[in-house]
């Protein structure tokens, strides 16, 4: 029963938030995009962290997972039920949330339940992605596996479909899954804007997780060309004559484990957004993009018997620009740095924490420049988190981080991670 209770909860979750703009932003699907132009800001939104100095410590330092926690998800993604969820302060008015659902449930026979679930919002994305795919897979051959999924949704133009074909190990720890997604399946026949695609979004999605001794290999993502659509009727497109949107993202690890309580781990991750819009009032089309990027090392080793170091290194690279309306091209450069320690004590660890960022960016506009000041090129956090495992498949973390100065920034983060 608690499955379905988890799988009602989001999508509960899911047709509050998606059905709507969140704040400017687009959701997933990328739709229902009617603009009330007098208001620039939720017009055109993707200026608006431009230049807040600790967007990348927030969310790929302070409120990341674990790395151990990480390699663990990863691991039984395939095998287990689980869900996480890490939520954080990122401005005053603002909050971090990144929640997964994995659900994998032997009906017997070589018949499987799946749901995959995910709760995505940050500053460095330029939409929310919140879904839930439901599903069954069925087992052909030893170890390879064919798959189908369905989004629900209420209004049926976004409803999404993905077909797949997966190989496992004998315990389904190791595996490759490929998925051809089809995000609106039915969006030319069922969209009440009077929309024809000219492009459909189709999409490929992969989870891939293979171990060769000490070192494990994993990789996802997703990629799509985008759609392509027009609105020929007036009436039910008053404004917006045509619109594109791309979103694709990927992200490749390798860890290095020299024994049980220590790890290295490279990671790749790479995001790219790009949109474009034409309305009846040219003055107003614009085509957008943005690539942000990151390159990361984290090393961790316990010295003591209840003692750990985590030392990372990330290089973070944004790159943006937009023709049309409010024509810009900006870039900004992030080296950023930490130091954790961690300590044990029966199911219990205090970690104390220090973090920055050494940044610069560049922006040149036809319209009014970005305040120059706010490039102070450095930024830094210090860290104080507690963790408790309640059982070997559940784990808490509380932390609190505050910039060491008197009128700096501070937030909160919760997390929680879980199988059943």
């Amino acid at each position: 029963m608690h499955i379905f209770f988890f799988i009602f909860l989001l999508l509960s979750l899911i047709e509050k938030g998606i059905s709507q703009q969140f704040d400017g932003y687009q959701d997933n699907d990328g739709l229902h995009s009617t603009f009330f132009l007098e208001d620039d800001q939720d017009f055109f939104p993707y200026e608006d962290n431009y230049t807040h100095d600790g967007i990348f410590v927030h969310e790929f330092i302070s409120y990341a997972f674990h790395p151990f926690w990480q390699f663990e998800w990863e691991r039984q993604f395939f095998q287990r039920n689980g869900l996480r969820i890490s939520s954080g302060s990122l401005r005053t008015d603002e909050l971090l949330v990144h929640g997964e659902l994995t659900l994998n449930e032997d009906l017997s026979r070589g018949w499987w339940f799946n749901a995959r679930g995910i709760w995505y919002s940050n500053l460095h994305r330029n939409h929310r992605d919140v879904s839930i795919y439901l599903g069954t897979e069925r087992e052909t051959v030893k170890g390879i596996s064919l798959f189908a999924l369905c989004f629900p949704r209420f209004n049926k133009e976004d409803l999404g479909v993905q077909l797949g074909l997966s190989w496992f190990s004998k315990h389904r720890q190791h595996y490759l899954s490929l998925a051809l997604v089809l995000p609106e399946l039915v969006w030319d026949e069922k969209n009440d804007l009077g929309g024809e695609s000219s492009k459909k979004p189709v999409g490929i999605q992969w989870y891939g997780r293979y171990s060769i001794g000490k070192f494990t290999l994993f990789s996802e993502g997703y990629y799509s060309p985008g759609f392509e659509r027009i609105f020929t009727d007036p009436e039910k497109s008053p404004l917006q004559t045509s619109h594109s949107q791309r979103i694709n993202q990927a992200q490749f690890k390798i860890y290095y484990q020299s024994q049980s309580n220590s790890m290295l781990q490279f990671h790749f991750y790479t995001y790219l957004f790009k949109e474009a819009k034409s309305f009846y009032e040219m003055q107003n089309d614009f085509d957008y993009k943005n690539v942000t990027s990151n390159i990361s090392i984290r090393y961790l080793f316990r010295f003591k018997e209840k003692q750990r170091l985590q030392l990372l290194s990330q290089y973070v690279i944004k790159d943006a620009r937009s023709l049309g309306y409010r024509q810009h091209d900006f870039d900004r450069k992030d080296i950023l740095a930490g130091v954790f320690y961690e300590y044990f004590w029966s199911d219990h660890a205090l970690e104390l924490g220090y973090m920055l960022s050494l940044y610069d960016w560049s922006y040149n506009s036809q319209n009014d420049a970005l305040d120059a000041e706010l490039n102070n090129k450095y930024y830094d956090k210090v860290y104080l988190g507690y963790a408790f495992t309640f059982t070997e498949n559940a784990i808490f973390r509380i932390s609190v981080s505050h910039q060491p100065a008197i009128k700096g920034f501070g937030g909160g983060s919760i997390q929680y991670m879980m199988f059943f």
